[in-house]
């Protein structure tokens, strides 16, 4: 379950800010438990994927911006 709403999250299915399914309506559909519904989306707020609070819907969280490179370029030389 936690797969499958990555995959929608990542590919661009679901846009940022948009809700999505109930805790109840995720668990029918998927035929888990609440319980399980509930650890999937967590997994997706960990990741940053989700936006979620107590009694409030959760919701796709904004794209991350690309991190900048922290690796510094250097120079390659050769002995000749």
């Amino acid at each position: 379950m936690a797969a499958d709403l990555r995959g929608a999250i990542t590919s661009g299915f679901a846009t940022p800010g948009s809700p999505l399914p109930t805790m109840k309506t995720l668990a029918a559909r998927y035929g888990v438990s609440g319980s399980t519904a509930h650890r999937a989306v967590a997994l997706l707020v960990e990741a940053g994927l989700v936006n979620a609070s107590r009694g409030v819907r959760a919701t796709v969280a904004a794209a991350p911006e690309e991190p900048q490179s922290t690796v510094a370029s250097s120079q390659v030389t050769h002995a000749g």
